[in-house]
């Protein structure tokens, strides 16, 4: 109650000065009005065109209808509608910065011009609008978009600012003043190059109604109304990164099991419903936007380790967070094997209960690394549907010889929706590649991270002061907060590692390009080999996978018509194209390698009946089809890894259910041993540092045991060594790629040779954050988020060693609270506040030392 008689106290001073205010004539200059009130009317009178959030209507209504969602956004999970949009709890978002990420958008003029030329804002230094809340103070959110990315007839791709945050009184006509020119120059947009803007809902003290009008570009000058100015100070739009030690994986316990193995299953290994997910199945939907899969999210380590992830309600599974106030169903379950697949459970040895990762969305696409064994997750946190912006996280399960371990994750990229398509790969110099679409448009990004996950490039360190140089791993220290750019666009998501290099392909499978570690190549083409029209959707009818090193294969096959089932692969510089399957009705396809093998495993129908088979590729030949499965109910997906062990090719398919709320659907695996002969199971080797210990071993399968290990030819780095049972050690005391060859030797006495090379970097630069890293500091004072909700990041510099002292004050000049009393060093500290036993409103942060004190102003919302 005392609250809100302060905030009716606060709002009568605020109308008193307002109206004060709107006696002095204005005067602005350099107009261009982009948005009339009449646009705004047309544009808030669409349910379709604005947030499903709002009811449709105006005056924008905030609160009303939709079963309450927009109030249950910003106040707790006990109101009427909150099971709408829950925040999970996650590792990244504190719930104010969720949300704003969420379905909020009022205006979106940014979608209108994806595919138009930029337009030029140079000449104006504010984005300005005017609005009127009828029934209480609103809290609105305002950013901008650049189009540095610009290519006509194309989508285009650029960066965006910070949100800048405006508190609307009650009952009074006032102008929003964005200051555009400041905010596009700390987050390095192009102003000559402006896509558009987004003003969204960004906080919530109760039900209300908009009015809006004359949305504008101004040059200088006062507005009719009174002006307020955003919450927050002038600042780039920086993205957190999250610093984890690096995961320690056991040596002893990372060499395979690559004995012979035996035929095994089909198994099923969950039989339950999903929920949400936007599919009919477990591994996902077609995988466009909202029908993401995670069907090569399968890590076939050796004989006896893998990983599956797929949506599934498990009863008893393990929370990886727990204190979520998420239900699950927006999240996925990882299960791991230890014997081979013939049993189910954790992802740590030993544990027979799967892991829920409740803060992992959905919203995202699986992949894995075979040579180490890692899982790659990259989608969104959330899914702004309606056009706002949403992060594009990076995550990784690390395996650790005993399990698996949530280890990296990182922010790619901004995108609107969430991705299309998106798929991530590691290559054997441990550089990682991204690439992704945005949900509203077919333009792929690619970019990659040369510093094990923590930044993609190209990013700026977002602490520095302007002008700013891009970051530099192996050179620079891992910054705090990015500032991100736009990757590179490429012809499709679809990458397959290609020697040394990276290639990627386009949706339709008839050009490509490859990377060569240092720039991408002209685009080439791959004749004619299938009618695109035929297969459907790209993502789940075209897979692709690699042996030999640069021996490429694609699959086209996976429709709801007859169709052929083709393969493309790459020999000697051709392309070879084999129809595997004639006229008849394949629903699903999926090719994963297995040492010097390929298996491509389909799903064909066939009066009421859908029939599991493969056909394997080996010595240059397609072997005759063998089914595995007859299945009754409809087959949703395939699921393998893109490259399994040398021993065994793995397939996983799930059910299709038409209501996977309520009924349940299973999840079956398959393992066949793959026949190959003698061969190497270490495809690459990792790359070292100059003057630090260096330490590989080189592993073979599908021969008899004991094995030899020699080297052929070529040279190693001086300082390294190489043994007998295929340990590689030493200190490289050189740099450069040094390449050679290796033959190894069985029991029986048959041989086989492969070329490795290892490539050595200096060792100048730092490879991970230092926060001891020597830089002038400044008296400074800062928090994040703000507003904020619960919980706020408190940030100061000292220049010197001091007394220091920080207290909060609330808007009447009482002190609430003493977060710290005592001596601190020279340095930088950063630590958070807890507000929730704390009233919402307008709080200061006072920093004081024992030559000067600062002064923050920060907004706790609900």
């Amino acid at each position: 109650m005392i609250y809100y008689k302060k905030l009716i106290l606060k709002a009568f001073v605020i109308f008193i000065f307002l109206a004060l205010c709107s006696l002095t004539h204005a005067i602005e200059v350099n107009v261009d009005t982009l948005w009339t009130e009449a646009k705004i009317i047309e544009r808030c009178t669409s349910v379709v065109t604005i947030a499903e959030s709002i009811e449709g209507g105006y005056p924008i209504k905030i609160g009303f209808g939709m079963e309450n969602k927009m109030a249950s956004f910003f106040i707790d999970s006990t109101c009427s509608g909150a099971t709408t949009a829950k925040p999970p709890a996650n590792d990244y978002h504190d719930r104010i910065e969720w949300f704003a990420q969420r379905y909020c958008n009022i205006i979106d003029d940014i979608l209108p011009y994806k595919a138009s030329e930029p337009r030029d804002w140079s000449s104006y230094n504010y984005l300005r609008f005017d609005v009127y809340s009828h029934d209480t103070l609103a809290v609105l959110g305002v950013r901008v978009k650049d189009a540095s990315d610009y290519k006509r007839y194309f989508y285009n791709e650029g960066s965006f600012s910070a949100i800048g945050t405006f508190i609307i009184p009650k009952g009074q006509w006032v102008t929003c003043n964005f200051p555009l020119k400041d905010m596009v120059e700390q987050s390095e947009l192009q102003l000559d190059k402006m896509q558009g803007f987004l003003i969204q809902i960004n906080g919530f003290y109760g039900s209300t109604e908009l009015q809006m009008k004359d949305i504008r570009l101004v040059g200088s000058g006062t507005s009719d109304y009174p002006s307020i100015d955003m919450e927050e100070s002038i600042r780039p739009f920086g993205r957190k990164v999250c610093i984890k030690p690096e995961t320690i994986r056991d040596k002893t316990k990372l060499k395979r099991v690559l004995t012979s193995v035996d035929t095994l299953g089909p198994i099923t290994i969950v039989n339950s419903k999903w929920g949400y997910a936007n599919s009919n199945g477990h591994f996902g939907g077609a995988g466009h936007t909202y029908q993401q899969n995670v069907r090569r999210g399968i890590v076939a380590y050796d004989n006896n380790r893998l990983l599956v992830v797929m949506k599934a309600e498990v009863p008893d599974a393990i929370v990886a967070k727990p204190g979520s106030d998420d239900d699950g169903t927006g999240s996925i379950v990882a299960l791991g094997s230890f014997d081979g697949g013939a049993t189910w459970g954790g992802i740590t040895e030993g544990e027979s209960r799967p892991t829920y990762f409740t803060h992992w969305y959905t919203r995202a696409h699986g992949t894995s690394d075979f040579a180490n064994g890692d899982f790659y997750f990259l989608g969104t946190q959330n899914c702004s549907s309606y056009h706002g912006v949403v992060d594009l996280f990076f995550r990784r399960l690390a395996f650790t010889g005993s399990g698996w371990v949530e280890d990296r994750f990182a922010v790619v990229d901004q995108i609107e929706c969430c991705p299309k398509w998106s798929h991530a790969l590691r290559m054997p110099s441990g550089r990682i590649w991204t690439t992704n679409t945005d949900g509203h448009g077919t333009v792929i990004m690619a970019k990659y991270s040369d510093d094990d996950g923590f930044t993609f490039l190209p990013v700026k360190d977002a602490d520095k002061p302007l002008p700013r140089s891009f970051y530099k791993p192996g050179i620079d220290p891992v910054p705090e907060n990015t500032l991100l750019f736009p990757g590179t666009r490429i012809p499709g998501h679809l990458m397959v590692s290609y020697g040394d290099s990276v290639a990627v392909f386009s949706y339709d499978c008839r050009t490509w390009m490859v990377h060569d570690g240092t720039s991408w190549g002209a685009t080439r083409d791959i004749p004619a080999w299938c009618w695109w029209e035929k297969y459907g959707n790209p993502y789940f009818a075209a897979t692709a996978t690699t042996i030999e090193g640069n021996k490429i294969f694609l699959a086209k096959g996976g429709n709801w018509s007859l169709t052929n089932l083709v393969v493309n692969h790459l020999e000697n510089g051709t392309w070879i194209a084999d129809t595997l399957v004639q006229d008849s009705l394949i629903t699903r396809s999926i090719l994963t390698a297995s040492g010097n093998s390929v298996f491509c495993f389909y799903v064909e129908y066939n009066t009421n009946s859908y029939y599991v088979k493969y056909r394997k590729y080996q010595n240059g030949i397609w072997e005759s089809p063998v089914q595995i499965a007859v299945e009754t109910e409809g087959v949703n997906q395939l699921a393998a890894p893109m490259v399994g062990p040398p021993t065994y090719a793995c397939v996983f398919w799930d059910q299709s259910v038409a209501n996977p709320w309520t009924t349940n659907g299973w999840v079956r695996y398959f393992r066949v041993p793959s026949g190959n002969s003698l061969i190497f199971s270490t495809s690459s080797l990792e790359k070292g540092v100059q003057n630090n210990f260096y330490s590989a071993v080189l592993e073979a399968a599908c021969g008899l045991e004991p094995y030899s290990y020699s080297l052929e030819s070529g040279n190693l780095p001086t300082g390294i060594t190489f043994a007998t049972n295929g340990e590689i050690t030493g200190i490289p005391t050189d740099t450069g790629k040094f390449v050679f060859t290796t033959k190894v030797t069985d029991a029986n006495s048959d041989t086989v040779s492969q070329t490795f090379s290892i490539n050595i970097d200096s060792n100048l630069g730092a490879k991970v954050h230092n926060s001891n890293t020597s830089k002038k500091l400044t008296f400074t004072l800062s928090s994040f988020p703000n507003p904020f909700y619960n919980l706020t990041s408190i940030r100061y510099q000292l220049p010197f060693k001091s007394r220091v002292e920080i207290n909060i004050f609330d808007i009447s000049g009482k002190l609430v609270k003493t977060l710290y009393n005592g001596y601190k060093n020279e340095g930088e500290y950063n630590f958070s506040w807890n507000t929730k036993s704390f009233a919402s409103g307008i709080y200061f942060i006072k920093l004081k030392t024992q030559k000067q004190s600062l002064v923050q102003k920060i907004l706790r919302i609900q």
